[in-house]
């Protein structure tokens, strides 16, 4: 048994050797020779060894580790910097807004309004305050006008009315202080409150009950039907189960919703219809 170690890198090895003479007797003015066959051999580090390099190989996970961290601190500070320094922008910018606006509140400046009242008119209100800001308005005052029904539903969002300090008719040259008070109201959807709640039209006729929504405004009602009634001297027919109103069957009566929220009244009926 042979071993031998590497004082630079800590490498083992050990190994085992057959010597073996073979000498031909007829050839006997020939020279002797001796082979040399390495029967086993078995290379490993020593746990001396082993050891180092396994704790060599902690310290770099650990350094690795160590400098994503650092990358990721680094990274995470550069956000919050660049999110100050937003932040300090959009004060600044904020104060001198507010600045100018004390200025010509005080100098009583005004601005012409680059609109007339019947344009507006025919403008969805969301572009009409978008075009006023633009033109450095904005003491804003919006409400809903529910009047709509289904049938004029392309009206919604539309300008119903618009007043600049009180003034209803205005032209594209008018002139109002930076600081007038702008008055807008636009179409919307009517809203109306359920007749009954589901668990109070339970076991109610079908018809009753689509007249019902139907006399409080609603306008899209659907039925759907649970075909499970076998025994017809046992159960009515069309009797309501639930009534949903835009997916809820716990609403309140109490409760506002658009007119054209789907409604669908669920009933049973008979298997063979």
């Amino acid at each position: 048994m042979n071993a031998f170690t590497c004082e630079k890198c800590g490498w083992y090895n050990e190994w085992t050797t057959d010597d073996e003479d073979d000498i031909d007797e007829d050839d006997s003015d020939e020279d002797d020779y001796e082979y040399d066959s390495i029967t086993e051999e078995t290379n490993y580090y020593s746990p001396e060894t082993e050891q180092r390099l396994r704790t060599e190989e902690r310290l770099r996970e650990l350094t690795l580790a160590q400098k994503e961290r650092r990358r990721a601190k680094k990274d995470e500070h550069r956000v919050i910097k660049a999110q100050k320094k937003e932040e300090n922008r959009v004060k600044k910018a904020q104060k001198k807004e507010q600045w100018k606006r004390f200025l010509r509140r005080i100098l009583r400046k005004k601005q012409t309004v680059g609109l007339s009242s019947d344009q507006c008119k025919n403008m969805q209100y969301g572009d009409v305050i978008t075009f006023l800001k633009s033109r450095e308005f904005y003491n804003f005052r919006v409400s809903a006008s529910e009047t709509l029904s289904g049938k004029n539903a392309s009206q919604e969002g539309v300008v119903a009315r618009i007043s600049i300090d009180n003034q209803d008719l205005f032209e594209e040259l008018t002139e109002f202080p930076y600081d007038a008070f702008i008055n807008i109201a636009f179409y919307s959807m009517k809203k109306a409150f359920p007749p009954l709640t589901s668990r109070n039209a339970k076991r109610a006729d079908l018809k009753d009950i689509i007249l019902s929504f139907r006399n409080a405004g609603f306008e899209n009602l659907y039925q759907q039907a649970i075909p499970d009634i076998t025994k017809r001297w046992l159960a009515k027919d069309n009797y309501v189960e639930a009534v949903m109103i835009n997916g809820r069957t716990d609403y309140k009566k109490n409760e506002r919703f658009r007119i054209d929220t789907k409604v669908v009244i669920i009933y049973h009926t008979f298997k063979d219809k």
